[in-house]
């Protein structure tokens, strides 16, 4: 199932920026019911982004998880970057997932 999303993820949604093209400009801790994060305002592409919230940690164990992500285009959704056997991924698709996982691995290192 998460293949699934993956891919059609990766066809529906436009290669916006690398991993290198990301920045985290400002970040606020936030912490509710055993999980616990960061508000992120971020710079990609010579934008400034507000209000992504990224999850770090969940009951004590990582989370890989990303909520008002903005893809570019003013559309904001959630998004998983975590790998099907666990863990952080590192390539799922190119582009934008890309983008995602240096976006979560600058707030939550």
């Amino acid at each position: 199932m998460k293949l699934q999303v993956t891919i059609l993820t990766a066809l529906l949604m436009p290669t916006l920026a690398t991993a290198a093209d990301v920045t985290v400009t400002k970040k606020k801790a936030w912490s509710t019911a055993g999980q616990s994060g960061y508000v992120v305002e971020y710079k990609h592409d010579g934008k400034l982004w507000k209000n992504a919230k990224v999850y770090c940690v969940s009951v004590g164990k990582p989370i890989y998880l990303i909520e008002n992500l903005d893809r570019g285009d003013g559309v904001k959704l959630g998004i998983s970057v975590e790998a099907d056997q666990g863990g952080l991924a590192t390539e799922i698709a190119p582009g934008y997932m890309s983008f995602a996982i240096d976006l979560w691995k600058q707030a939550c290192r």
